[in-house]
């Protein structure tokens, strides 16, 4: 047995020179030189030998150099080296380089380059804490945590060493307080097994680890009890269950001297977790889960897998969460799985299938049969069978039987020890065991105490006090039997209900229930909300409308119709109303017209524009005035407030939006009935169903019959021939949609007549729907819910100007410079057509370059004119410009610059000089115009040719005309091609990214991949475009079959040769090696099997859902990592740009159209609280329109809010729920 101590107590055998922290390309990030003796520059040799090694497939984690030796890890694409010129201990370098990364990823959460970057002051100074003259110091990362911190320290407090560097107990600092005592202790155990194919098992070891979690306060001392082979046979008990460790480590904090007298493990516990020991033991161990399995291979085009698994320990004892790993070959596809028990997924970036099992019970036998298609096959003896891997959990099992007989925690009290004896425990393998400090007594207790209670398998209750209160009569007895079989069941599953822990009981007062029990209580407080208006509702369901008016009055605001009488009114009055408003959507959101019913009267409301005869104008915003009041002449309250009314619409959300009242924050007694929610609750469909119903066209299957009589769509036509047999007539409303103002005007009172039918049709529908509403749903709390859910409110105030205006700017910047980028790109790529040295371009060979010609008109350029019987042959184009030009010319050459020297006052004199000087300007100007017409004057002649029909851009490539706007649609146009997004095909082509350095090629079919070359030239029947495979095979290496003679240039079947001459076997050989060929391929990649021209393999990138799937689009945020480690790269940062302001502009690009359309209203002061009134800042409302039962589960639905996600500093206007703050004296419950 041997024991070995913590890295520092072994350092004296271990020198490091110094450290190195390296990035993936060999560039050092930082460094630390310890002791002098080896040149810092040495380094420069590291990444050039390793490289070296690496081709010549001799790579070990040490390299030699005559200066000196290098220790390396690797870690996260970052290298920590250690070199050294002693005779070092290599296994204690290489310990504390791992112990490097473990304190810094304790630090940094993940040790990567960007970490590191930005925590160099940190990592200097824990470099220097962690090693002193090249020997380990302090390593306790809880240690260094006390004293080298990520905060800066203030000038004024200076920080001060901890007691743990400086004490005996280095391990643990003192004062440390808890306000519950608590021990965790966890046996880990793994067993490696190598096994012959008969099953026999050739070599076993166990290698264990005992793991605490220690919450414990002061100084403790503890001692643990392990059922130890020589312990007991000291003690005399070698007849007892016990075990021989070997190669045992154990943490710093163990005495080993006493553990070497007389066994005892007794240490000071450091603070939280940490492995207290651990263990290795050579013994012969029966397999607990046994796996068989067959493979049989079929003619090289599929594999099976028969996996058979057995557990072989005892039926009482269950394993959980049971992961079974078989390996597969890399080139296996179209999985198939059939099993008795559990689920099997593929995993292809492990080349293995896992069977999962989530309870396997011992004695059980279950079978696993797995079958795949193998587009290559490669021969067995290459890469041999890795092994099958089995994960497993037994709770109260150890496979080595070691045992923690017991945990005694000796904490001093007032000088005396106070032993707390935790016995009887056996330990889970890879299961928590919870262990407590004074646990034991408090238990005792609390189950002495009179409030204490417990069910039948020991979980604890509400105290006595509080089930009393809540529930006054006494509850049902179970069935001793069923009691029984879940006890039972719980020991089965390895869950020893006897042994729980407690909380501490509850004394508290409850205010008085509204019943006899909870059940009561939630009854009668649903039953207060809702009667009032469920009774409401019932008349107004029952009653017969009044008549509708012949003819409606167009005077604005409320007009109340009572038989023949019509008299304005400022609200209308009654309890109970069916409510309908139409809005002219195309002058803004502002309400146009509305009509109500009660049992008594109709109203009609008319806006002012609509009253006014106003023009049709549009609106951007809606005012507090422009909205209709129900409950108010405008500003003053009518009746009562608080008492109860219900308003009743079908989507009454949108008509709640436009009532003044609502956009209070202090409600009054108005509530809001939905007939599409009741309808939805009642019989609506699911999606799959509306997709039926809006297929009208379409047959629908017969299996739809069932439903498709009993339900509906949730409109209101639709709803109204479902329940009352006859559809809704809705040809009107296209005046409201598409119409203007004046057309309103026109059809008044076609438009009031469409909107009171409506309000019919809404009454109709109630009447049916209630009724099976109230007996489907006869809870109270059902309709309390939904009035409540109706009357949602969201405050906001100016800030919601500025995040919208923020977000905006944000979002037309980045799109405007992601724009510039793409654009520059595809000017450059364009430029490729002058020398045609697209085709020999990786990426943009196979584009449409055709480009239209421009057809100039032939005319005829002079004419003959006849002058007093002479015939003058006179040019047509005339430059009337130029004639002007020489004229004044010849008559000004002989004029002087005028000479204002000479004038000492200002006369007129020196006025007429001044106008010389002028006109001597004027005719340098007209001698360059001179110039410049005649320059230009071919650019002249040639607009004569050009034809009437002009083609769009000719000359330029296809595909860029497609990137380019036509002038004349928008006033802000510029050339150039601004249409590009990184949406499109030919984004990423235009970035020019590669996978893996292979450059993306695009197949409809197949979505996008790349191109891995396998041949020197191409077919002889290739068409074009052409690959260019001379310029792909100087960027990307040519992959070949090492196993095979196979040489792709060969593969030309001579015309000579007879067709029927071995031709079918010449095909079979040409694409198993071709496929053979491929499989030198190991990266990401997923095989098609589609080759290109005779001379590449296109392989399809990986798509995050699995290789089915194709990839739509690399640019998209799930590549956004491929970047960061180098697999999708680019030449340029380009397109790592283009993809970051993608990411940042994904949120507002998705919800913009719908935070744009939410409807604000800025409230007078005389509405707000007093405290808010008076201030430079707007506050407001947001009515959402929120469907209260809009699914078949009754949940609610609105499209913004209830699918708002949570702020991200990355993606802009992500924080729009913080723009809805609580008011002045109010708080969100």
């Amino acid at each position: 047995m041997s024991c070995c101590r913590e890295l520092k107590h072994s350092s004296k055998k271990m020198s490091s020179s110094a450290i190195y922290i390296l990035d993936v390309k060999g560039k050092v990030l930082i460094s630390r030189n310890y002791r002098g003796d080896v040149d810092l520059g040495i380094i420069d040799k590291f990444m050039p030998l390793l490289m070296e090694k690496e081709e010549e497939g001799m790579l070990t984690p040490l390299l030699q150099t005559s200066e000196c030796t290098f220790a390396y890890i690797k870690t996260n694409n970052l290298y920590i080296v250690s070199t050294t010129k002693k005779n070092a201990n290599i296994a204690l370098v290489f310990v504390f380089l791992y112990k490097i990364v473990e304190v810094m990823t304790e630090y940094f959460k993940e040790l990567e380059e960007e970490s590191i970057r930005d925590n160099f002051v940190v990592i200097y100074e824990l470099l220097d804490e962690l090693i002193d003259f090249g020997y380990p110091q302090t390593t306790d990362s809880k240690i260094l945590q006390e004293y080298i911190t990520q905060e800066g320290h203030k000038l004024e407090m200076q920080p001060r060493i901890p007691m743990a560097v400086t004490n005996a107990v280095s391990w643990r600092s003192e004062g440390i307080k808890y306000r519950k005592n608590e021990v965790f202790l966890d046996v880990i155990e793994s067993v490696n097994l190598l096994a012959n194919c008969n099953g026999n098992v050739l070599r076993s070891e166990i290698v264990g680890a005992i793991k605490m979690r220690v919450y414990l306060s002061g100084m403790p001392e503890l001692r643990l009890g392990l059922n130890d082979k020589v312990l007991f046979e000291s003690t005399g008990r070698g007849k007892s269950k016990s075990v021989e460790l070997e190669d045992v480590k154990f943490h710093q904090c163990v005495r080993l001297s006493r553990f070497e007298n007389d066994r005892t493990i007794s240490f000071i516990p450091p603070d939280g977790e940490f492995e207290l020991m651990s263990y290795r033991l050579n013994t012969h161990v029966k397999p607990l889960i046994w796996i068989e399995s067959v493979i049989e291979r079929h003619a090289h085009s599929r594999v099976e897998y028969m996996i058979k698994a057995k557990s072989q320990f005892k039926r009482r004892s269950t394993a959980n969460n049971v992961e079974i790993i078989i390996p597969v070959p890399a080139d296996a596809d179209s999985p198939k799985f059939k099993t008795t028990i559990g689920s099997v997924k593929y995993t292809p970036e492990q080349n293995a299938i896992t069977w999962s099992i989530k309870s396997f019970p011992g004695g059980k036998e279950y079978l696993m049969r797995a079958h795949f298609g193998l587009p290559s096959v490669e021969c067995e003896e290459v890469d041999g069978k890795p092994p099958i891997q089995v994960k497993f959990e037994i709770p109260y099992f150890t496979t080595s039987g070691i045992q923690v007989s017991e945990v005694v925690i000796i904490k001093k009290k007032k000088d005396k020890n106070e032993n707390v004896n935790l016995k009887n425990v056996k330990v889970t393998k890879k299961e928590n065991i919870k262990k407590e400090g004074n646990k034991e007594e408090h238990n005792i207790s609390s189950s002495n105490s009179e409030e204490f209670r417990v069910n039948e398998v020991n979980i604890q209750m509400i105290s006595r006090n509080i089930y009393e209160q809540l529930f006054k009569k006494p509850s049902q007895k179970v069935d001793p039997q069923v009691i029984k079989s879940c006890q039972d069941s719980l020991l089965k599953h390895g869950i020893d209900y006897k042994k729980c822990s407690h909380l501490p009981d509850v004394q508290l007062k409850l205010p008085k229930l509204e019943g006899n029990d909870v059940v009561e209580h939630f009854y009668n407080i649903g039953e207060q909300q809702s009667a009032p208006y469920r009774e409401l509702l019932k008349r107004l369901a029952n009653c017969e409308l009044p008549p509708m008016p012949k003819k409606w009055s167009k005077a604005s605001g409320w007009t109340k119709y009572s038989g023949e009488s019509q008299e304005p009114i400022p609200c209308p009055p009654d309890d109970a109303l069916i409510f309908d408003v139409e809005v002219l959507m195309s002058a803004g959101k502002r309400p146009t017209l509305a009509c109500a019913v009660s049992r008594d009267a109709w109203y009609g409301w008319i806006s002012e524009p609509l009253a006014n005869d106003d023009p049709h104008k549009v609106f951007d915003n809606i005012n507090y005035d422009d909205l209709i009041p129900l409950e108010t002449d405008g500003r003053k309250p009518v009746g009562d407030l608080n008492r109860h009314r219900i308003v009743v619409g079908h989507n009454v959300s949108f008509d709640r939006a436009k009532i003044k009242e609502q956009y209070w924050l202090e409600r009054t007694g108005v509530r809001f009935m939905d007939t599409m929610s009741m309808h939805t609750c009642v019989s609506g469909v699911t999606s799959y169903q509306r997709t039926v119903l809006k297929a009208k066209n379409k047959e629908p299957h017969p299996s739809d019959d069932d439903w498709i009589e009993i339900s509906s769509l949730n409109n209101l036509s639709e709803v109204h021939k479902l329940y009352c047999g006859t559809p809704v007539d809705k040809q009107t409303r296209d005046i409201f949609v598409d119409g203007t103002m004046q057309d309103v005007h026109d059809n008044f009172q076609e438009l009031m007549q469409y909107c009171a039918n409506d309000v019919v049709a809404t009454h109709e529908v109630l009447k049916e729907l209630l009724p099976l509403f109230l007996h489907r749903f006869p809870h109270p709390v059902t309709l309390a819910g939904m009035l409540e859910l109706g009357s949602a409110y969201l405050p906001v105030n100016s800030n919601w100007l500025q995040y919208i205006d923020s977000a905006e700017t944000i979002f037309e910047d980045l799109k405007l410079e992601s724009r510039q980028v793409l654009s520059m790109k595809a000017d450059e790529a364009c430029s490729m057509l002058n020398d045609n040295s697209y085709k020999k371009d990786l990426w943009m060979w196979d584009q449409d370059w055709s480009v239209q010609n421009l057809k100039l008109k032939k005319i005829n350029t002079k004419k003959k004119k006849v002058t007093k019987g002479k015939t003058v042959e006179e040019n047509e184009t005339v430059n009337l410009e130029t004639k002007i030009t020489v004229t004044k010319k010849s008559s000004n050459q002989n004029m002087a610059k005028p000479d204002l020297s000479k004038f000492e006052i200002l006369n007129e004199e020196y006025i007429r000089c001044l106008e010389d000087i002028q006109n001597c300007s004027t005719e340098k100007n007209e001698e360059k115009i001179e110039e410049l017409s005649k320059e230009f004057e071919h650019l002249f002649e040639l607009g004569e040719h050009l034809p009437v029909k002009r083609p769009y851009l000719p000359g330029y490539p296809a595909w860029y005309r497609k990137l380019c706007t036509k002038p004349g649609k928008d006033p802000d146009w510029s050339p150039g091609a601004n249409n590009i997004t990184t949406s499109m095909q030919i984004t990423p082509k235009l970035l020019r990214l590669s996978w893996e350095g292979y450059p993306l090629h695009y197949i409809k079919e197949e979505g996008w991949g790349f191109l891995v070359p396998y041949s020197r030239r191409r077919s002889d029947d290739a068409e074009e475009p052409l690959v260019p495979i001379d310029e792909l095979l100087q960027a990307c290496p040519l992959t070949f079959c090492k196993d095979s003679e196979f040489k792709p240039d060969m593969y030309s079947l001579p015309k000579e040769v007879d067709e029927d001459l071995g031709r079918r076997a010449y095909y079979a050989r040409k694409k198993k090696d071709e496929q053979a060929a491929a499989n030198q391929y190991h990266g990401l990649g997923v095989w098609s099997g589609i080759d290109v021209q005779g001379c590449c393999h296109f392989l399809r990138l990986p798509h995050k859902d699995g290789p089915k799937y194709k990839v739509g689009n690399p640019l998209a945020k799930d590549f956004l990592e491929m970047f960061s480690q180098n697999v999708l790269s680019a030449q340029g940062n380009e397109a790592e740009k283009v993809l970051t302001f993608g990411r940042m502009m994904s949120y507002w690009r998705n919800n913009r159209e719908r935070i744009l359309s939410q409807q604000v209203v800025w409230l007078p002061d005389e509405f707000l609280p007093l405290g808010l009134r008076g201030v430079w800042k707007k506050y407001g409302a947001i009515i959402p329109q929120v469907v209260v039962c809009g699914t078949l589960t009754r949940r609610a639905s609105e499209p913004t809010w209830m699918t708002a996600s949570n702020a991200h500093k990355e993606r802009v206007g992500s924080e729009l729920r913080a723009m809805v703050p609580p008011w002045l004296s109010h708080i969100y419950i």
